[in-house]
């Protein structure tokens, strides 16, 4: 086994396809018979047959959940509250994933949420909270309900901060 800096070989490593620019990471890469491998800013190259694992495949629905995440935040981005929906048992799905929690199923599709929500409970925060609000003190936090919840419908929890604890109401 040779071994040499990685500048020396930077340009075979380009060509390679293999270059680690970060020292203290760890790279293999089979060219016919010879084997490139990069650790800790050392490139070693030798000979013999060395085989390299297979990339890990995504199994089912868990490569897709990276799709819905993008998903759900560009209609967030374009102004639309959707989230995920079960074709096969109907159950509606907060947050958006990419298999249904109740059947199991992978035949789902995007829905909107209804903008407007009914106000389950709330409470004022005085004191306590979080460095970023601070200056936001005092202000409300609400669980809201959206569309026919719990058979259709999302709940969820947040800050109210364009009205006041006197202002809220249960049920507005």
């Amino acid at each position: 086994m040779s071994a040499a800096t990685p500048n020396s070989h930077h340009s075979q490593l380009e060509r390679a396809g293999i270059f680690a620019p970060h020292h203290g990471l760890q790279y293999r890469k089979a060219e016919g018979d010879k084997v490139w491998e990069v650790s800790n800013g050392q490139v070693n190259t030798h000979t013999g047959y060395h085989p390299l694992p297979a990339a890990p495949k995504p199994l089912g629905a868990a490569g897709k959940r990276g799709q819905t995440q993008r998903q759900f935040y560009k209609n967030s981005a374009e102004g639309r509250f959707t989230t995920t929906k079960c074709k096969d048992c109907g159950k509606l799905l907060y947050p958006p994933v990419a298999i249904c929690s109740e059947c199991l199923s992978e035949n789902l599709v995007w829905v909107g949420i209804p903008k407007v929500g009914e106000v389950y409970a709330f409470t004022e925060i005085l004191a306590g909270a979080p460095l970023q609000f601070q200056d936001k003190v005092p202000f409300v936090v609400a669980i809201v309900r959206f569309g026919n919840y719990p058979e259709n419908g999302i709940q969820l929890s947040g800050t109210v901060f364009d009205a006041s604890y006197d202002e809220m109401e249960v049920g507005a």
